[in-house]
């Protein structure tokens, strides 16, 4: 074997695999909806506490028995009316203000998500976690395909957000939609 070649090949394949793993460990979970025609990947060992066909939600692992984990990910799809995405992401922004207590939008903007241009949505709310008051920040993606809004959101205290935020990103890259049957 050529050791010259090794020595070149060994080091791009471990930057390939930690580009992979995201920062945070090489292995993942993934998660496929065929009934929402799509999947997502979150670290290896985030509890996933709900597993539907419309909505996922997981948990990153406590570090200590002790410790309350709060930041989370969750997946949700929802049907949307027509092709008016404007009008759809409004009665979205309607749905979160009834839903989520002291709602603050932090920013609007459009990203890209594989490829794709999504809307991007940052804000904060109150919410009740484990009987305790949580001040908390999300980043949400919504991504309009096929009559279907699909919502990727990480969720964290206001205080770890930032710490967490490239771990979200990094999650909401792994989403992928899945081809439809019929080469569509």
């Amino acid at each position: 074997m050529n050791w010259k070649r090794l020595i070149v090949i060994v080091p791009a394949v471990a930057a390939l695999l930690i580009c992979r793993g995201w920062l945070y460990g090489l292995v993942v979970q993934k998660y496929v909806s065929p009934e929402a025609a799509c999947s997502i990947e979150v670290p290896s060992g985030w509890r996933i506490v709900k597993d539907t066909p419309r909505l996922f939600v997981a948990y990153r692992p406590r570090a200590e028995p002790e410790e309350i984990a709060y930041e989370h990910i969750v997946l949700r799809t929802a049907d949307v009316g027509g092709d008016d995405f404007n009008a759809d992401y409004l009665r979205h922004l309607e749905d979160l203000d009834e839903r989520l207590k002291d709602l603050t939008i932090v920013s609007q903007s459009t990203d890209e998500i594989g490829g794709v241009e999504v809307r991007r949505l940052d804000y904060s709310f109150r919410d009740s976690f484990l009987s305790l008051a949580v001040l908390a920040r999300a980043r949400q993606w919504l991504i309009f395909r096929n009559r279907r809004m699909y919502l990727i959101t990480g969720i964290a205290t206001v205080d770890s957000f930032q710490k967490y935020a490239p771990l979200f990103r990094n999650i909401a890259e792994s989403f992928h939609l899945l081809e439809e049957k019929g080469g569509e």
